[in-house]
C-alpha cells in the first residue's frame, strides 16, 4: 500500500485563478471584473496604482476561466 510520503510527492502547489485574483484585489488594489456576454464572456481589469486609475478591457472569450486568465496576465503586468 501507499504511504502519506507517497501520496504527498504527487501534490503540486500552485496558486489557484481565484487565490491569485483575491491577492491582487487585496494586495495591489487590482480589480478584475467578468462579465456575460451573448456568446461568451467579457473582462475588465480596474487598478488604482500611484494615485493614477488605468483601465483594460477585453471581450469574447469563449470561457470564464480564459477571460479570467487573460484578466490575470493583465493585472499583474501592473506590479
Amino acid at each position: 500500500g501507499g504511504t502519506m510520503d507517497n501520496k504527498l510527492k504527487s501534490v503540486v502547489v500552485e496558486p489557484t485563478q481565484s487565490l491569485l485574483q483575491k491577492w491582487l484585489r487585496k494586495e495591489h488594489n487590482i480589480h478584475i471584473s467578468l462579465y456575460p456576454l451573448k456568446n461568451g464572456w467579457g473582462m475588465d481589469v480596474r487598478p488604482t496604482i500611484y494615485g493614477k486609475s488605468s483601465f483594460f478591457e477585453a471581450r469574447r472569450f469563449k470561457t470564464f476561466e480564459q477571460a479570467l486568465e487573460k484578466g490575470l496576465q493583465e493585472a499583474l503586468k501592473l506590479i
